[in-house]
């Protein structure tokens, strides 16, 4: 590929044409690093206005960043006239040989998100709007998956939603002992921050909030004791309802293969630290007749999970995902706050884990 010197056009906003943001040969340094980390080779012969007509068999990246101002300076002080001033960067392939565009890429960022960041956004636009055909008719040595995807060096925000296998949970034994149909699953909401290291693209890191929640109620009958409950009280047939909460932080990391542009494959496993009752999981088994009326748990356990993911990034800056594994959260006879007995089953949240996603970047 040639890579002329970016166009730069200062949109009447009076900025200085120094400033490494509108450098049109850094501009032009960039694009290559960020297609090399894509794995294409590019020259860049300089200032050129006509690419095309010095070497015809060219492709060629243009790029051209404008600075608009959605303000005047009237009454405004110099930063504050800065904050309204945007970059829009155009980057565009144009192939010599046969004259036509083989794709383009548009995005708009504040003055203060700079060259790298601008550009970036700019070359993963025209990742998605990019046709190999259009450069293979004239090339036919481009490989097919030409200009591939790079999410080094970003960051986002995903939201996932899911559920846990709880059939071998242990506190489900009591619920079909009582007569109650038992919860198969437990939902599962997260909530990460991810990021994508420069050096280490096809790496995941995220961090943030895990919870889970099984619920059962309906008609019981079972023996006091099972519950430490006192022995006077009749429960042949009492009004069950169950609510069993965990939430806590968690961190995990995972490694992935591109088997298409924007497509990849990754395994990877994260640990978490949860708690189980509290006012920020509230937990209670609620039994009609007890003195209480409630029984209220509390603990706190490490959770971990291994599973396997799958990333489609639709746009430049909205991807979903979907994964598959196995989460291991046991909450150990928890202490029941009331009267201080431990219940004699376990809480747990381990078991076949599912969960679908939906991230975007910024």
């Amino acid at each position: 590929m040639v890579i002329p010197d970016c166009r730069i056009v200062d949109g009447g906003c009076g900025l200085d044409p120094n400033s490494p943001s509108l450098s049109p040969h850094a501009c032009a340094a960039t694009l290559a690093t960020l297609l090399e980390r894509r794995g294409v080779r590019s020259t860049q012969p300089g200032p050129l206005t006509d690419v095309c007509s010095t070497d015809p068999n060219a492709v060629a990246v243009l790029a051209v960043i404008t600075a608009t101002c959605s303000t005047t300076r009237d009454g405004r002080t110099a930063l504050g006239f800065a904050r309204h001033t945007r970059l829009e960067a155009d980057v565009e392939i144009k192939d010599c040989a046969s004259g036509a565009a083989a794709g383009s890429g548009r995005t708009v960022r504040s003055l203060g998100a700079g060259r790298w960041t601008l550009l970036r956004d700019a070359v993963e636009e025209l990742g998605h709007r990019l046709s190999s055909g259009e450069i293979r008719s004239t090339h036919a040595e481009t490989p097919l998956a030409w200009v591939g995807a790079d999410v080094g060096s970003e960051r986002s925000v995903e939201l996932r939603g899911g559920f846990v296998d709880v059939r071998r949970s242990s506190i489900n034994n009591f619920f079909r002992a009582a007569g109650i149909t038992a919860d198969a699953t437990a939902a599962r909401e997260t909530l990460e921050i991810v990021s994508h290291p420069w050096s280490r693209q096809r790496v995941r890191i995220a961090c943030g909030l895990d919870a889970l929640q099984m619920q059962t109620s309906g008609r019981a009958t079972f023996s006091t004791s099972l519950l430490h409950l006192a022995p006077s009280v009749n429960l042949a047939s009492a009004r069950l309802d169950a609510t069993l909460r965990a939430l806590g932080p968690e961190c995990n990391a995972s490694y992935g293969w591109d088997y298409t542009r924007h497509q990849r494959i990754s395994i990877g496993g994260g640990l978490g630290y949860y708690l189980l009752g509290t006012f920020l999981a509230p937990s209670k088994i609620q039994i009609e007749g007890t003195p209480a009326n409630s029984l209220k748990l509390r603990d706190s356990a490490f959770g971990l999970v291994a599973e396997a993911r799958w990333e489609w990034r639709l746009t430049s800056h909205i991807g979903i995902s979907a994964a598959w594994g196995w989460n291991d959260l046991s909450f150990r006879h928890p202490r029941q706050t009331r009267s201080g007995h431990f219940l004699p089953y376990n809480v747990d949240f381990t078991g076949e884990t599912a969960r679908l996603g939906i991230a975007g970047r910024f």
